[in-house]
């Protein structure tokens, strides 16, 4: 697990690895990160995963990572571990986190009943809808200052069939604001 800053742009990110020796392996593919305007309703990229554990605040892995100046991706209680691939087995237990951007909570008092929604719906590659959570309220911190409100949920991949799916996540807030984040997966 490795993170790195990089400014908002459309880049080409090239990987070597090796297990030592003259064998080695390469993997090439565009990276886009999108401007981020504090101002704005939002929601982050959708980091994918099949590796994520409950936590507590006394975690020694979680201050490891704190110390090498990594932001371990955490909520509700729970650490997500992005995976190096977008595809799935039946088997996995496949999850996202994701983070919703709300410039209300900028204030040191956010307007009272401010309420953030969401709604994740999994597509497949016809568009036909495979799993849809419907509309549900999400908890909303009281203190304002941080506008990042984290989230994670499950990806029922044990229920689809090998294939390209898409996840569409929505999130509309009580200012009436809303915005769409979608990511491409795939299930063996």
């Amino acid at each position: 697990e490795n993170q790195f800053d990089v400014a908002s742009g459309e880049y080409n990110l090239k990987v070597v690895f090796s297990a030592g020796g003259e064998s080695f392996g390469k993997v090439e593919q565009p990276l886009l990160v999108d401007a981020y305007d504090i101002k704005k309703f939002n929601i982050s990229a959708l980091a994918l995963s099949t590796h994520f554990q409950k936590v507590s605040d006394s975690d020694p892995r979680l201050e490891a990572a704190l110390l090498e100046d990594r932001t371990p991706l955490i909520a509700e209680g729970f650490h997500v571990i992005p995976a190096g691939s977008s595809k799935f087995k039946k088997t996995d237990k496949a999850a996202m986190y994701f983070e919703i951007y709300e410039p209300a909570l900028m204030d040191a008092e956010p307007p009272k009943g401010l309420a953030v929604g969401l709604q994740i719906r999994v597509c497949d590659g016809k568009g036909a809808t495979k799993s849809d959570s419907g509309g549900f309220r999400i908890p909303v911190p009281e203190k304002g200052g941080n506008p990042q409100i984290p989230f994670a949920a499950q990806i029922p991949v044990a229920t689809l069939d090998p294939g390209t799916y898409k996840v569409e996540v929505t999130s509309v807030d009580s200012l009436k604001n809303t915005f769409v984040r979608t990511g491409i997966f795939e299930v063996q």
